[in-house]
């Protein structure tokens, strides 16, 4: 199963949705098995309805990103390599330069692909700032804080290296500083790698935002037709067999500020909307849509605001 970047659904693409009459498109993922018509390159997403071959084609993959500028992340690393046999061989204890050199590259290399990893979640963080409280600071001050402690590791290799190992004799103070040499070293690579990596990925981020959909978490109306969705097949599961049919009435929605979650109240009418006969739950979902509680609520509020499906 594929995964919707839009709602986090899983989806099969032959359960994917036609554009022009909103039926599932079959085997056939070009012309819809319904209308004839030709798709034209979009499917739909059944459970949000976002386009999903949108994803599938500007999907950030590594060898996309090494092409647009993502290659540079790797230039700390590239610039140890050649460091390495042209200056440090100087040194009159070169064993642990290679061991520097090796660390360093190890650690930019680390971090390059660690980054990479994590860049729908980068995306993800900055858009749910735009709903709910994200701690921490944004990608611009991790990325000029990247670049700060690359500067300053930077300048203590060249302090150890240039002014403290020429004039140590003692073989423990010496092996101290080729240490924190190597680590310093380390950082200034990992720090630069990562300053670097991020800029380019958040560059990548935003020209990706201007071509696929928000996250679902974005737009209220979508999140919530997504969960009244689920709730309508929680309730039909419940009452399989007893022939019910109910209408589901939103009298109640609030968004939690720290976690995105929603939480509704909701009226089930299990005959014309006027009758006593409903139920109230309450229903709590996280960002993406996904029910995390449902469970009846009494009593039933007298007043409402959307009502999907059933008669009335």
């Amino acid at each position: 199963m594929s995964v919707c970047m839009t709602c986090r659904g899983e989806y099969i693409s032959s359960k994917c949705l036609c554009p022009f009459c909103n039926t599932a498109l079959g085997d056939n993922l070009q012309r819809c098995r319904n209308c004839g018509r030709d798709v034209q390159g979009r499917r739909l997403c059944p459970r949000c309805g976002s386009d999903v071959a949108v994803w599938e084609r500007e999907r950030i993959t590594l060898t996309k990103f090494l092409a647009q500028g993502g290659f540079l992340g790797l230039g700390p690393a590239f610039v140890v390599a050649l460091l390495a046999p042209l200056w440090w061989g100087k040194n009159p204890m070169p064993a642990y330069n290679h061991f520097a050199s090796i660390l360093a590259i190890l650690f930019s290399l680390a971090v390059f692909m660690t980054l990479f990893a994590i860049r729908y979640t980068l995306r993800e963080r900055r858009w749910a700032a735009e709903v709910q409280t994200v701690r921490g600071v944004s990608s611009v001050y991790w990325i000029a804080g990247f670049f700060l402690l690359g500067l300053g590791a930077a300048m203590v290799v060249f302090i150890i290296y240039m002014l403290a190992i020429p004039q140590v004799s003692n073989p423990i103070a010496n092996l101290s500083l080729m240490m924190l040499f190597a680590a310093a070293y380390s950082l200034a690579s990992a720090g630069f790698a990562a300053g670097i990596t991020l800029f380019v990925l958040e560059y990548d981020l935003r020209r990706l935002d201007q071509v696929v959909p928000q996250p679902i978490f974005m737009n209220t109306d979508r999140l919530l037709d997504v969960i009244l969705s689920a709730v309508a097949t929680t309730l039909s599961k419940k009452s399989s067999g007893q022939g019910k049919k109910s209408a589901l009435e939103v009298v109640r929605l609030s968004r939690d500020e720290s976690s995105g979650d929603v939480n509704l109240l909701i009226l089930e009418h299990l005959g014309p909307r006027k009758s006593d006969n409903s139920h109230t739950w309450r229903v709590e979902a996280d960002k993406w849509g996904r029910l995390k509680s449902m469970y009846p609520a009494f009593p039933p509020p007298q007043f409402s605001r959307r009502v999907i499906g059933g008669e009335g």
